[in-house]
């Protein structure tokens, strides 16, 4: 897929999320047989409805259609991060502080593999987290998946 579209494709998406109140989180595209498929990947302070979902991908259609990608055929896709999505990020990171996130690392740290606590803190370097029973500063590099905690 040539560059170029994508960033174009991308920097709607991010003056569509603006208008939106909305924040990007991440924009994939992928070409087959059938046209080109946009994935857009939004996040709002107070929740990604369905209804937003829809109304957003209106509003960032109107935009794509002018573009005039490919042979005319494309389809959108747009959806909130979900609570399982890996937190990779600073934006990430950012939008989950204060909440409950599982770690699991590529090796242990204090005899530990595996933590669940709330994001209080991050840097380049670290993510510090309280559990139950102490602080945790984790290495970064250390990190192989961290993710929302999902409780019922």
């Amino acid at each position: 897929m040539e560059h170029s579209i994508v960033k174009k494709l991308e920097e709607l998406a991010e003056k569509t999320a603006l208008e939106m109140d909305d924040e990007l989180v991440e924009l994939n595209c992928t070409k087959s047989d059938d046209g080109l498929h946009i994935e857009v990947i939004i996040y709002n302070a107070q929740g990604t409805s369905l209804d937003h979902c829809v109304e957003f991908s209106r509003a960032y259609d109107k935009k794509v259609e002018e573009l005039n990608i490919s042979d005319g055929t494309y389809f959108i896709e747009v959806a909130s991060p979900g609570l399982d999505r890996p937190i990779k990020t600073d934006d990430d990171l950012r939008r989950n502080l204060g909440k409950k996130v599982e770690v699991k690392l590529y090796k242990k740290i204090n005899s530990k593999k595996d933590f669940i606590g709330e994001i209080l803190d991050y840097s380049k370097e670290e993510v510090v987290i309280r559990t139950d029973s102490s602080e945790e500063k984790i290495p970064r590099e250390a990190i192989s998946l961290m993710r929302q905690v999902i409780e019922f």
